[in-house]
């Protein structure tokens, strides 16, 4: 082909507005990487390109603002347990719930429930149990029955349990120095925005 011969003038405006905005769609993708990632995975046919995309967003979202866990008022939450392990629940059931929903399953509530990462999430509250009882915002009988409760934890028998994401007021934000595997600050991260809301919302 001559080089020549080649032209990116349109002949048309239709052809004129698509090439435009082909141009600030390159633009776009140079001055911003990683929010053009995002749009590319959402512009799939996939659920799976489309859920990548949203957790992509909301991982960038929680970079930005900071970590979530650090708006939660951890020592109300702890005050008292048994809500705060069914809250536990209500977030892995509904994690399921969208996991299945991505795949294109059927949730059932007969099934056992899987790879929701449960073990990291449950650590990750001890951890954060014994954090505030070294800070003197947590006594050790609070903590104590606090591990009573995880000791009879078994999420398979309350798989009915909804609590509304967002349901939980942030704080303003502390300066928790949780020492977490990765695994558990992801879980923990996770749980936290289920608890106050989805990060990307928080974005203006």
């Amino acid at each position: 082909m001559d080089p020549r011969s080649f032209s990116l003038r349109a002949s048309s405006l239709r052809q004129q507005t698509e090439l435009a905005q082909r141009v600030n769609q390159i633009q776009y993708t140079s001055s911003n990487p990683a929010l053009s990632y995002i749009y590319s995975l959402a512009a799939t046919d996939t659920t799976g390109g489309q859920a990548n995309a949203k957790y992509t967003l909301e991982r960038l979202s929680r970079y930005i603002i900071g970590d979530s866990f650090q708006l939660i008022d951890w020592a109300m939450l702890f005050s008292d347990p048994a809500r705060l392990i069914e809250t536990v629940k209500a977030f892995l059931i509904q994690r399921a719930r969208q996991k299945a929903k991505m795949k294109s399953q059927h949730f059932s509530e007969q099934l056992p429930l899987k790879n929701l990462q449960v073990k990291p999430l449950l650590n990750a509250l001890l951890t954060v149990s014994k954090y505030l009882q070294s800070e003197k915002t947590l006594s050790l009988a609070e903590v104590i029955l606090f591990e009573e409760h995880l000791s009879h934890f078994n999420l398979n028998e309350d798989k009915k349990i909804t609590l509304e994401q967002g349901w939980l007021q942030p704080i303003e934000p502390q300066f928790y120095r949780f020492e977490l595997s990765t695994q558990s600050r992801v879980m923990l991260e996770a749980f936290s925005c289920f608890c106050i809301r989805r990060c990307v919302l928080s974005l203006q």
